[in-house]
Order: structure tokens, then sequence, then C-alpha cells
């Protein structure tokens, strides 16, 4: 795990320039980005209280949306490429061993490139009477500049011919946007 991930936090810091991405790809990172502005514009979200004094915690509806909207914020003391890639490891033993001890049921990745995948995550909410939802989505990383990058999860289609839905499973939605940012050096010391 520690090995797979510092050869993709080393691809990020050292060959993100490299990087082509696809019509598709890019006009997900755009959305996510209009998604993080738009949230972080708005007025309507309400702090909440959390488990983790580290963590600020706001949620609910952005305008004309239907759908309710959640912002986590925290500093946290780490490179981003670092942060990304241990977010970027769905497969690592670790995440597949938090993945079931958190409900998860199944689970596939399917790499299309060094900065994307497709995702599918079938979880018991564990409500009595609930059926499994599963989500399907495309995930996507792209490093802005130096300091600041993304990473995009948004529903997709393109699993549906190699993973058949099961009538019995509910397909469920949600977009997810990882943003990280460089804080500035303080007297030298990177932060």
């Amino acid at each position: 795990d520690a090995a797979a991930r510092e050869e993709l936090s080393t691809l990020i810091e050292e060959r993100w320039g490299e990087e082509v991405y696809s019509e598709g790809e890019q006009l997900l990172i755009e959305k996510g980005k209009v998604t993080v502005q738009a949230i972080m514009g708005s007025a309507n979200l309400k702090v909440l209280e959390s488990d983790d004094p580290l963590v600020t915690i706001k949620a609910g509806h952005l305008d004309g949306d239907k759908l309710g909207t959640g912002i986590f914020e925290s500093v946290v003391d780490g490179e981003m490429e670092k942060l990304a890639a241990f977010e970027w490891l769905k497969m690592s033993r670790e995440a597949t061993k938090n993945f079931h001890d958190k409900g998860g049921v199944k689970k596939v990745v399917e790499e299309v490139s060094n900065h994307s995948f497709y995702y599918l995550s079938r979880r018991d909410l564990k409500v009595p009477g609930f059926k499994h939802r599963e989500w399907r989505q495309l995930v996507v990383w792209k490093k802005e500049d130096e300091d600041k990058m993304i990473v995009c999860y948004d529903d997709t289609d393109a699993m549906n011919e190699a993973h058949l839905r099961d009538p019995k499973i509910v397909a469920a939605s949600a977009r997810t946007i990882w943003e990280y940012e460089r804080l500035p050096e303080v007297e030298g010391i990177p932060q």
C-alpha cells in the first residue's frame, strides 16, 4: 500500500503537467470547480456540529437544487499529493478493510488512465427495510498548479455493460469533490 501511494504521489507531484484529459474528464473537473464555487459562495448552508474539532461542517441546499449539499473543511498536516494519493487508492488493503467495516458490500475499480478510474461501490446502509445502494462513478484528479488540485467523483453509466445492474439494488447518485490547497510557508516551513 505504501509503495503504491508513494508512486502515485510522485506521479502527481512530478509529472502532473504531462497528463492529457479527455473532453469528458475536463468537463467533470470544470463541473467540480463550479460546484465548489457555488458551495463556498452560498449563504444557505448551516454550520453543523462536528465530532472532530479540526473539521468544520456546513450543509443545506444550493439555490434551485433539490438535493442536499455538504462541505467538510479541515487543515491536514501533509503534502497534498500524498493526501490525494491516499484518497485515490481505493483498492489498497487498508481501504478495502475500511470499506467492508463501514457497510461496504461490493466495490470495483477499473483504471481508465493515470488520472481517472471507474468506481462501483455497493453499500448496506444498515437501516432495517432499506435495500443496498450502489454508486457508479467516474473519478478524475487534476493538479491545477503547484499549490492546488482537485479530485472529482460523478455518476456514470460507463460501467453498466460490464456490470449489469441488479434490480434488487437501489441505484444511488452522488457528486463528491475533494479540493486540496497547499498553505503558504511560514518562516520557510511548509504548512
